[in-house]
């Protein structure tokens, strides 16, 4: 079986986009959109002292081809458990009793996840 492509032109349409598309824009985004999860996760973590609410930080970080962000809560350094996690799965006590849980994280992020497409997809226009 024989398979054969011909081509004619070039490729500078494509090559433009890709030159766009490579630049430092989609880093942009994902910064601004880690910002917009610090802050919401701020504002929906359940207040007792405000200390978890306000420890939220976040990271973006590139490896290769591959761009992530990072959300971590850094409130608490001196406790050997994340307070944000107990707070979200409710936890054991000392004493013996329990605090039920509170979720918020997925509330928090619902919105800043569905917002992410749109932000990369203006951006690499």
């Amino acid at each position: 079986m024989k398979i054969s492509f011909e081509s004619k032109g070039d490729f500078d349409v494509v090559r433009s986009w890709l030159k766009r598309v490579t630049e430092n824009k989609p880093t942009t985004a994902l910064n601004q959109i880690a910002r917009e999860g610090e802050r919401s996760l701020a504002n929906n973590t359940p207040r007792d002292t405000g200390e978890t609410a306000s420890g939220w930080v976040s990271e973006v970080t590139t490896k290769g081809n591959t761009t992530e962000i990072v959300w971590k809560n850094n409130a608490h350094p001196e406790s050997s458990v994340n307070v944000a996690k107990l707070i979200e799965t409710g936890h054991g006590t000392r004493t013996g009793g329990y605090v039920a849980p509170k979720p918020y994280i997925k509330r928090a992020m619902e919105p800043v996840w569905g917002n992410t497409d749109n932000a990369v997809k203006e951006l690499i226009k």
